[in-house]
């Protein structure tokens, strides 16, 4: 028997059955005053484990509990003054867009149930892209202003040392933050080109040991300005290895500039480089601010930042992963949590000839 007694009510019913047949992932659900099912349909019930004729005559909270229809009442109540309402319901791992709305000549409103878990999870990615974009723009006229008006003061210093020889601290400066920028532009650069797959690597036999002596070398006087101690310890055969030696030298100079930049001054950081029959394996240790369980699983990923305090686009470990991916290698990392170090390993395959 019809939930609607009048032939024109009836016609309304004949449509939502209609209207079931199409939606592959939904429901349509008639209720009364009490939220009793009159009328329930729809391919998506099945994926709920409900069977539509013994839904008919049970109300929402014989059905979900009472923490379900508590959270839905609301809205079904402005339905049944007259007003179309739309808003989402989880339910179990799903998400659905409910809309409701009042039916004519009967006390009873007409709910259509529609899965959108796949798209309330894309439009959370997106507004997370974002909001990444936005800290992105943030951080990097940060991270500019910085090396901009450090060399802006040198030059006023050299500016009133006109005639006279321009003074050697005035020159470093500007030396020191020309390459900071460099770095960073690079870094950016690579990441969009390391993303869309353009390694560009030339490669040639080289010694792993020389890069990481001329990694130390460019990091001296950051190592100085903090009053670190640094321990390297190098096999004393060569690690041959297949691979570009600007790039490694990059991926070693990331890793360094971070274990410097995190440590606690007078800290110390520690390389060492083990190689086997196959492998070489580098790690970069440091004592310094560590890194949250939370963010440990994301490091590698582009613009993650392991304390957002200490500044940095949260680039440099992201091409750091794709440089070492390209040349067949991996790196991992670890820490204790905040306050306990971190460590970070490159395991790159020896040279096969």
């Amino acid at each position: 028997m019809s939930f609607l007694a009048s032939p024109s009510a009836r016609g309304v019913e004949d449509l939502l059955v209609r209207a079931v047949n199409a939606i592959p992932t939904g429901s349509v659900n008639v209720f009364d005053r009490d939220l009793r099912y009159l009328f329930a349909g729809g391919r998506g019930l099945a994926a709920l484990g409900l069977d539509p004729d013994r839904l008919i005559g049970r109300t929402l909270t014989d059905v979900f509990g009472e923490e379900a229809a508590n959270a839905v009442r609301p809205y079904y109540a402005r339905a049944f003054d007259g007003e179309s309402v739309t808003f989402d319901l989880p339910v179990q791992d799903r998400i659905y867009e409910i809309s409701a709305a009042p039916l004519p000549d009967c006390q009873a409103i007409v709910a259509v149930a529609q899965e959108v878990t796949q798209i309330r999870q894309q439009q959370a990615e997106l507004a997370a892209l974002n909001r990444g974009k936005d800290e992105l723009i943030v951080t990097l006229a940060h991270e500019l202003r910085q090396p901009l008006a450090s060399m802006r003061m040198a030059v006023e210093v050299m500016r009133k040392r006109i005639g006279q020889e321009p003074g050697e601290r005035a020159r470093n400066v500007i030396d020191r933050q020309l390459h900071q920028l460099e770095r960073l532009t690079n870094d950016l650069l690579d990441a969009g080109r390391l993303a869309r797959g353009h390694a560009d690597l030339q490669r040639q036999r080289l010694d792993l040991r020389t890069t990481i002596e001329e990694v130390m070398l460019l990091a001296d006087p950051a190592i100085h300005a903090r009053r670190l101690t640094v321990d390297v310890t190098l096999p004393s055969s060569p690690a041959w290895v297949d691979g570009d030696s600007n790039r490694l030298q990059q991926v070693f100079s990331n890793l360094v500039q971070n274990a410097v930049k995190f440590s606690l001054e007078e800290g110390q950081v520690t390389i060492d480089m083990v190689v086997d029959a196959a492998t070489a394996t580098t790690s970069v240790r440091d004592q310094g601010a560590g890194i949250s369980a939370d963010t440990l699983p994301n490091i590698f990923e582009l613009f993650a930042q392991a304390d957002h305090r200490r500044g940095g686009l949260g680039v440099g470990l992201a091409v750091v992963k794709r440089l070492v991916e390209a040349h067949g290698g991996t790196v991992t990392a670890s820490s204790g949590g905040p306050g306990t170090g971190a460590e970070f390993t490159v395991r790159l395959p020896l040279h096969a000839g």
